[in-house]
């Protein structure tokens, strides 16, 4: 229920709140539910257990029951090699944390592995980059600008904004003004790629254009260049959606 929530509101929260008489109140009530169910999948997520701090959370080496029933003891590791410890016989964070992927990897099924890699991207997904994915999810292509400063040596010089989209507004996130660096983000997480200028978004590109924040990097670059790009759900972000898709069902042959 916690996640048909996050879906319907990420779907529908900005557009109908806008529409409704008493807009505002509405709105409101919307982002309570949104919240509430976003607190609701965050538990959730919990019970995935970060590689890095389980082994913080066990007891020393020879104090305790070390890596539990589904691993090795606290004095081996992957392999059987014994786990590094430090001077008062702690492991080691960074070495202990490989080692917990490692003993992971032992018996793995592909939709295991699959589910573990979209759990670790989603949990570093922050609420208005998922309210973008989501806007992503039907296959929409939207624009994106750059900004920088023309040089005479190479053609382009410093870049003064980078990855400006109207995706933000699309998906009505809190922060319109980090759009550029949830693009960014998007994209690195390869959840989102940009590909070239698309003849067909041209009308959205001159909207993008007029925008205050591209303006004033326009009006603070004495020679500027302008460079489009479309956004889209990459194919892994697509792979990521329908896995995670919170309106949808589980379908592990469509998850490959």
């Amino acid at each position: 229920m916690a996640g048909k929530l996050v879906g319907q509101a990420a779907r529908t929260s900005y557009d109908l709140a806008k529409r409704l008489p008493g807009a505002e109140a509405a709105e409101r009530e919307l982002h309570k539910l949104e919240q509430v169910a976003l607190t609701e999948l965050g538990k959730r997520l919990d019970d995935v257990t970060d590689p890095y701090l389980a082994p913080l959370r066990r007891p020393a080496a020879g104090h305790g029951d070390g890596y539990g029933t589904a691993g090795p003891s606290a004095g081996s590791g992957f392999g059987g090699a014994a786990l590094p410890t430090g001077s008062e016989g702690e492991l080691e964070p960074l070495r202990a944390a490989m080692a917990e992927l490692l003993n992971r990897s032992i018996g793995y099924t592909e939709d295991e592995a699959l589910e573990y890699l979209y759990a670790v991207v989603l949990r570093q997904l922050t609420p208005d980059e998922a309210r973008m994915v989501s806007a992503l999810s039907d296959g929409s292509p939207f624009p994106v600008v750059h900004v920088a400063e023309r040089s005479g040596v190479s053609g382009t010089g410093n870049t003064v904004l980078r990855n400006m989209s109207s995706l933000g507004k699309a998906a009505g996130v809190t922060l319109p003004e980090l759009v550029p660096h949830y693009v960014t983000r998007l994209c690195s997480l390869d959840l989102a790629e940009l590909s070239d200028e698309s003849t067909t978004l041209q009308t959205q590109y001159e909207i993008l254009l007029a925008e205050e924040e591209v303006r004033t990097a326009l009006e603070a670059t004495k020679r500027p260049k302008v460079t489009r790009n479309t956004l889209r759900l990459s194919r892994f972000g697509a792979r990521f959606w329908q896995a995670c898709d919170p309106t949808g069902c589980p379908n592990t042959a469509e998850r490959r």
